[in-house]
């Protein structure tokens, strides 16, 4: 995963409510975002 793809990612992530499909397929993402 680029940088860019990273950043995007995570910057999603703070948008989305916990528990979304990016959180479950993911958990570093709660950390993250």
């Amino acid at each position: 995963m680029s940088e860019f793809e990273f950043l995007r990612y995570i910057t999603i992530g703070q948008y989305l409510p916990r528990g979304s499909i990016v959180h479950r397929l993911d958990p570093r993402f709660k950390l993250l975002a």
